[in-house]
């Protein structure tokens, strides 16, 4: 639900150019934002599902190949937002922005969100824990 909202909420808001539809859009997409707080118990399961597998406990493994992936991620998406953000004009510190700021900001607040989800959920449909089965 959160990926559509957040498509369809930009393409609408390009096509209409209605503030309402983004502060609406916002409003959905936090509302469904909410299963963020799944990814800690999920690691600790995929530990638990090692640890039944191979006998031996390793979560500082898990722990450092997560930090191996995450910390050059969280470096990473500063850098294309500036990118986005100079791309369209987007004048920092000032009081008011040109009108071809505007799609930069908008893929920023929801292309960028719906793509990184929609890949997050491909990764989702074909994790599987045996136990579960």
């Amino acid at each position: 639900i959160k990926v559509s909202v957040n498509f369809l909420t930009f393409f609408l808001f390009i096509l209409l150019n209605d503030p309402l539809i983004g502060v609406i859009g916002l409003g959905i997409r936090t509302f469904f934002g909410g299963y963020g707080i799944f990814n800690t118990p999920l690691m600790y399961l995929s530990i638990d599902e090692d640890e039944l597998k191979n006998g031996s406990r390793r979560e500082g493994m898990f722990l450092g190949v997560n930090a191996l992936i995450h910390k050059p991620a969280q470096s990473i998406g500063p850098i294309i937002a500036t990118l986005i953000l100079n791309t369209f004009g987007f004048i920092q510190g000032s009081d008011t922005q040109p009108l071809s700021a505007i799609p930069g900001i908008l893929i920023l607040m929801f292309l960028i969100p719906a793509i990184v989800s929609l890949i997050g959920l491909v990764f989702m449909y074909f994790y599987t824990f045996s136990q579960l089965r």
